[in-house]
């Protein structure tokens, strides 16, 4: 067969089709060309979806006259020289083949003056054939691109609708506008503004694209400072989650890029706060050093390898994780220790306030702290009556409990029950046992004072103080579900089943990461067969392992004999678990409870905690109140509900119209 030697038309035809995918990858190659030009102001304008036009105007350093024949030659380049820059690169384009591709299957026109010249010029070229002349234009350059793919006609009929390219382009400014926060970027679209960012910094430039009910959501990441790899940015608290991934940025050195494993951690670090198939909204801004990552893996420069991809995806993970803890921990301080109304009122934000520029809230003691609004005798009365009234109802409690299944686990949560046993055995699953409950001693020297249903001891009632009082007041509870608390100026709903679901959760977890759970030895040892290299890197870690209550030896050099597992696991994927944990330790992760592992810990505390038509005392919903804020009162359930919402004086005033 005859070998062709290929026109140089042609093969530029064939070549562009790894640069010029859509009007979206023509806009980005331009706009990355601008800002290594300097470019501290772009303006980004599309015609039907880019498809007929195309205009990137900036006010960079401009090309000189006689090097704009050469700006849409085949790897032709400002940006490197040698090969050896490759190791370095640090602009964003460098491969010398944007303007070629882009040439050869549209019309282009080039606009530009050099910052040193006074004259400017003009290039025409259309199919790759370029004339060029002089012209009048200010310091800067404009790219004209229309009729895309007019003499590939292949290529055009695989283009979207003119929305849907449309779409794409606009989602792509949004990332260049984060990623690139001291430039002014402003898009756009059939001749409607759509984003217009002024260059003042990655919070104006969150603001500049983030609606303000998700801006005001965001959390601010800090980058470890004794860490090579700086990750900054924001992501979501985790009361804020899509149903996509199209609000999900990343920005490496200024670049952005795609990585499945980076959106992977991220999702890690949230664990079991959010909803099932929802994901979280962030903007990580990583710098580290040029020779640690390679951006030479594709034309389309998306794609990127790092020389230790376990170091950035930890980073990764300790700065999304530490943000979320951060917040966890205000919101906790926040609602163990209430404001005052008149405070409250001055921390309502205002409406032309922007929430991503306001600084932190302070935080405060988490010590309970009494209210204050009554003088010290009416508060000693009130307390008392409070304290007689719940211990009179503890008999009849402790009666409803022992005679009901659900709150038999709600007494056994509140006053520590073990769950194995001193052996280390696990025991047989049985009906829950109110024989350790505690239970009102009574004295018939001590006396007491008796009533139509309680019986309050006299003695118990002297030893409490008014300032082991609660600062909050149980209203009741609401359709069988929700409980409803008093807080100074404000109202707490609390989801009955995900508050309780959520303690006994983390009373299990706390369990596991102790090595206190209990460890059920196997009859019949399991044999987990995997790769020499997977089972080498599970014994590296087979103490931390054992911890959790798993009992591993070298079965072999390919496999691994379990004797023994947590006892709460009964039925546990264990192919599925040690599969998830070797693969979570090969990209950096500690060895911690896999999703298998934590699916088995949800399912134990959902089935074990109080559920919704469940009818409480006031009593039984104090008891628990204060086992609750001993745990800082967490913010979801393990499946990622919200275990309370909290509405305050301020916006029931709102509702009712006394506050305008």
């Amino acid at each position: 067969m005859k070998i062709n030697c290929l026109d140089a038309s042609v093969y530029n035809r064939i070549a562009a089709g790894e640069v010029v995918e859509n009007p979206a990858s023509i806009v980005k190659e331009l706009v990355e060309n601008s800002i290594d030009a300097g470019a501290t102001e772009i303006t980004v304008s599309i015609e039907d979806g880019g498809i007929k036009r195309i205009e990137i105007a900036d006010n960079g350093c401009g090309i000189p006259m006689e090097e704009l024949p050469k700006a849409i030659l085949p790897h032709a380049t400002s940006k490197i020289a040698t090969a050896e820059d490759l190791d370095t690169v640090g602009t964003l384009g460098f491969r010398g083949e944007a303007l070629a591709s882009i040439a050869a299957v549209s019309e282009i026109e080039i606009r530009t003056c050099y910052f040193e010249e006074n004259t400017g010029a003009i290039l025409h070229a259309r199919g790759g054939d370029a004339t060029v002349a002089d012209c009048a234009h200010g310091k800067g350059t404009s790219i004209t691109v229309s009729n895309l793919f007019f003499n590939t006609p292949a290529r055009f009929k695989f283009l979207k609708s003119k929305k849907t390219e449309e779409s794409y382009i606009t989602k792509l400014i949004s990332q260049l506008i984060l990623a690139n926060p001291d430039t002014a970027i402003r898009y756009f679209v059939d001749g409607k503004q759509i984003f217009a960012s002024d260059g003042q910094g990655l919070s104006s430039a969150v603001s500049a694209v983030f609606l303000f009910h998700v801006a005001k959501h965001l959390l601010p990441l800090e980058p470890d400072p004794d860490n090579t790899i700086k990750v900054c940015g924001y992501c979501s608290d985790p009361g804020v989650s899509k149903g996509n991934r199209n609000d999900q940025t990343v920005i490496l050195n200024g670049r952005i890029i795609s990585d499945p494993m980076i959106s992977g951690t991220v999702q890690n670090a949230y664990g079991q706060r959010l909803m099932s198939r929802t994901f979280p909204v962030f903007v990580l801004d990583i710098v580290m050093p040029f020779d640690e990552v390679d951006v030479n893996v594709h034309p389309n420069k998306k794609e990127v390898r790092f020389a230790n991809p376990r170091k950035v995806y930890s980073a990764i993970y300790q700065a999304v994780k530490g943000a979320i803890e951060r917040y966890e921990q205000r919101e906790a301080e926040e609602i163990l220790s209430p404001k005052s109304p008149d405070s409250q009122q001055s921390r309502d934000p205002q409406p032309d306030q922007n929430p991503i520029k306001q600084s932190p809230r302070p935080q405060t003691d988490l010590s309970y702290r009494t209210a204050s609004a009554t003088p010290k005798a009416s508060s000693d009365s009130a307390a008392r009556q409070k304290i007689a009234e719940i211990l009179a109802s503890i008999s009849d409690t402790t009666n409803k409990l022992n005679d009901a299944g659900r709150g038999s686990v709600l007494t056994d949560y509140l006053y520590g029950k073990q769950t194995s046993e001193p052996n280390g055995f696990a025991t047989a699953p049985t009906d829950r046992d109110t024989s350790e409950r505690p239970q009102v001693q009574q004295s018939s020297e001590t006396p007491v004072i008796s009533g139509p249903t309680r019986t309050v001891n006299v003695e118990a009632q002297e030893t409490i103080h008014p300032e082991d009082c609660p600062d909050y007041r149980i209203v009741g509870q609401l359709f069988q579900t929700y409980w409803v608390v008093e807080e100074n100026s404000r109202v707490i709903l609390i989801d009955q089943h995900a508050a309780h679901e959520r303690v006994l959760y983390d009373r299990l977890s706390d369990e596991v990461a102790s090595g206190t759970v209990a460890v059920q030895p196997l009859l019949i040892p399991y044999i987990y067969e995997s790769t020499v290299a997977e089972v080498e890197q599970l014994l590296q870690y087979r103490s931390d392992l054992e911890q959790i209550g798993f009992q591993i030896e070298p079965f072999g050099e390919a496999s691994l004999r379990i004797s023994a597992v947590p006892a709460i696991l009964s039925g546990l994927d264990y192919d599925r678990f040690f599969a998830e944990t070797a693969s979570d330790l090969a990209v950096g992760k500690s060895v911690s409870l896999g999703s298998e592992f934590k699916e088995k810990l949800m399912q134990s505390a959902c089935k074990a905690a109080i559920k919704g038509g469940d009818s409480f005392s006031t009593a039984e919903i104090d008891r628990f109140m204060s086992a609750f804020r001993k745990q800082s009162m967490p913010l979801r359930c393990p499946h990622g509900r919200p275990t309370y919402v909290v509405l305050t004086r301020a916006e029931l005033e709102k509702m009712f119209k006394r506050r305008v």
